[in-house]
């Protein structure tokens, strides 16, 4: 029985007990999530940039290697798997930055600002 289901009488006394057991489990919960569970969607999604930046990296000069005419036939095939492993990794940030926009961050950054930048890189 608590504070709602108590027929017509509301009971103080129970709407108290209901707080304070709520608050007991929000701070198992927190202390859970802070100790057992430390990672965040925020580090995975610094960690797959970096990735995803090398990737595009290794691509360019791939790229401008394949334009001046001088990539070797194994070259071009890395870049081949290459463009599937961006694409790749564009489902992926995308999937953690969903992820991370339902997180509490605490950071300069905005997770709007973050997705253009996701968008105009990949």
């Amino acid at each position: 029985m608590n504070s709602v289901n108590n027929g017509n009488n509301f009971l103080p006394s129970y709407l108290l007990a209901d707080a304070a057991s709520y608050l007991f489990g929000l701070a198992i919960a927190l202390a859970v999530n802070l100790s057992v569970f430390p990672s965040t969607s925020e580090k995975e999604l610094r960690q797959m940039l970096v990735t995803s930046l090398c990737h595009i990296k290794e691509l360019s000069g791939l790229i401008a290697k394949a334009y001046a005419m001088i990539a070797m036939e194994k070259e071009m095939e890395a870049g081949e798997v290459l463009m599937q492993i961006m694409r790749a990794d564009f489902v992926a940030l995308n999937r953690i930055l969903g992820e991370t926009g339902m997180e509490i961050n605490w950071s300069s950054y905005s997770m709007e600002g973050t997705h253009i930048y996701i968008l105009r890189t990949i």
